[in-house]
């Protein structure tokens, strides 16, 4: 296979590293409760609407020594996107929602759509709605 390799002139390459301008859309897929550099991007999104356009937060799962399972792990972030939430004074309600409980990726041979939501008791529930693009249970 021929690689070939591109240059981009000067001008070009600055104005593609520009920042935006104007609010972005955002929707972080984060493991919140697995470090702490999640938790603050999740704040500064969450307090810059002037710069961003929050749409949905979504818990990633995650498995280390803080958690039993990827499943485990993603309620833990689940779980603690709401705890930031509630200490913004913002509801959960409609906003974070739950990946699928297994790992996906080359390795697995699966990708998973979101399935899971914020009930009204702010806990996890099964996601029924076209947003979430599933009526499956998470495995």
């Amino acid at each position: 296979m021929n690689k070939r390799t591109v240059l981009i002139q000067e001008p070009d390459r600055l104005r593609m590293l520009a920042p935006r301008t104007g609010r972005v859309r955002a929707v972080p897929d984060t493991d919140t409760f697995n470090e702490i550099d999640d938790q603050f991007a999740v704040v500064q999104t969450i307090l810059s609407p002037e710069r961003i356009r929050l749409e949905a937060i979504y818990a990633a799962p995650f498995i280390n020594e803080r958690s039993r399972s990827p499943g485990h792990g993603m309620q833990l972030s689940f779980e603690e996107i709401g705890r930031l939430l509630e200490r913004l004074g913002k509801s959960p309600d409609g906003m974070v929602h739950a990946a699928s409980r297994t790992m996906s990726g080359p390795r697995s041979g699966r990708a998973r759509l979101p399935l899971w939501t914020t009930s009204s008791r702010g806990r996890a529930a099964p996601c029924r709605t076209s947003r979430c693009m599933s009526s499956r249970s998470p495995r």
